[in-house]
């Protein structure tokens, strides 16, 4: 009888083990690829903010627009306070926004002015880099990883979303 209990204990700290390993490599692989995304998006707008209007990497990203479409579902799922370095809701509707006015001058055009920038589209992709200057920070994960019940609890505490 105490055997297969033993065995039974041993089955069910066997298999919560092995989810937590299995939640843990879905964490690992997603934080991965939006953090690529993130710096992808991010290496495209720093090289269009220092670009001419006329150089091929403006009209080859639209502005950073094509590589926004891409990777934004990514960017959308990483979370900021579940990850070290996500976007925050608010975050991700305003670098959206960046990007919808910046399809916008891209079809209109209206981002260059006798081969200078116009004042919207620069505006537009320095808000949008400083957005996404988190993703080229390398935070030791672990540690967030391991303090993150700490400070979810404090915010309980204190009352902040």
């Amino acid at each position: 009888m105490e055997e297969g209990l033993f065995a039974l204990g041993g089955i069910v700290v066997g298999a919560f083990l092995g989810g937590m390993g299995r939640y843990w490599a879905l964490r690992r692989d997603a934080w991965k690829e939006a953090r690529a995304a993130g710096l992808l998006l991010l290496s495209d707008v720093i090289l269009v903010r220092k670009a001419e209007p006329s150089d091929w990497i403006v009209s080859e990203t639209a502005l950073g627009v094509k590589t926004w479409e891409t990777h934004r579902e990514v960017l959308a799922g990483f979370r900021r306070g579940t990850f070290p370095h996500g976007l925050k809701a608010p975050e991700w509707l305003e670098l959206a926004d960046h990007f919808a006015e910046l399809s916008k001058l891209f079809t209109t055009h209206a981002y260059s002015t006798d081969g200078r920038w116009s004042d919207d589209a620069w505006e537009k992709l320095a808000c949008a880099e400083r957005l996404l200057k988190r993703f080229g920070h390398d935070p030791i994960v672990l540690l967030y990883v391991i303090t993150y019940p700490i400070r979810w609890l404090w915010a309980q505490v204190e009352g902040s979303p």
